[in-house]
């Protein structure tokens, strides 16, 4: 994979249109840069087979679908069952952040569904025997979502 140093700009203003829009063209993205769409599409494949692009996404207002509670919940494990909780969490749809941490807990997840209730029913289904303690948040709002570093 290339770093960043590694890349030049019109790299960069490709990864910059892609992270605005993904969906739009490679004609749309050479007009927009004032380059020829064959270069789009050759730095566009380069990127993807050097995996600096790795999926395309489709962000969706969960609220207009009735997911209406959010929350980052911190957790204390035990380490006998830290793969098996990871698994756990993988594959259940309302979870969609679990990162490894430092610190006080050894998790932070974040969640979302479309009532408390939903929250509250997903907090005691957690197996005891793996999850000692947990930590609930609620969001109050979205300040910022997305992550674009070029």
């Amino acid at each position: 994979m290339k770093s960043r140093e590694a890349l030049d700009e019109l790299d960069l203003q490709i990864i910059r249109e892609l992270q605005k829009n993904s969906r739009q063209s490679a004609r749309k993205i050479a007009e927009k840069l004032g380059v020829a769409v064959g270069t789009v599409n050759s730095r566009i494949q380069k990127l993807e087979k050097e995996g600096v692009i790795q999926n395309y996404h489709c962000h969706v207002d969960y609220g207009k679908l009735g997911y209406n509670v959010t929350a980052i919940i911190g957790m204390k494990v035990r380490r006998e069952h830290w793969n098996r909780l990871e698994e756990m969490l993988e594959e259940n749809k309302n979870v969609y952040a679990v990162l490894e941490v430092t610190g006080e807990f050894d998790f932070i997840i974040a969640v979302i569904f479309r009532d408390i209730g939903e929250l509250n029913n997903f907090i005691r289904s957690l197996p005891p025997e793996a999850v000692k303690e947990t930590h609930t948040f609620l969001v109050l709002k979205r300040v910022k979502e997305g992550h674009y570093l070029v």
